[in-house]
């Protein structure tokens, strides 16, 4: 691989939808959460941020575990990044998975 073709796909923005998953009622999402599923409602990628020390965290959660705030943002991010390693979940092992047959689906670091 050449040096551009790997800076092409660290560069690759996620523009697609969320296929296959039906998005969760957000009138039945605690607070912490909803911010990243109405963000995924509109096609944005939305990561919780501390107020606190300015961390980002995924997923979401009601306080930091850097500096145990329970303060937080939600901060709109452009889906750029590098994935480190990758796995496609074929054959699911938890029950709940399996009978909703939600598969295959992606795992990324």
């Amino acid at each position: 691989m050449t040096q551009q073709q790997d800076q092409n796909i660290k560069s690759r923005p996620m523009t697609g939808p969320l296929e296959g998953i039906p998005l969760p009622d957000l009138d039945r999402l605690p607070d912490y959460e909803r911010g990243f599923w109405e963000g995924s409602h509109n096609r944005e990628l939305r990561i919780q941020k501390c107020s606190g020390c300015n961390t980002f965290r995924h997923l979401p959660t009601p306080m930091c575990p850097s500096c145990h705030s329970l303060e937080y943002k939600w901060s709109k991010v452009s889906g750029r990044g590098v994935v480190y390693s990758f796995v496609v979940v074929r054959n699911p092992v938890h029950p709940a998975i399996r009978e909703r047959e939600q598969v295959p689906y992606n795992i990324s670091l």
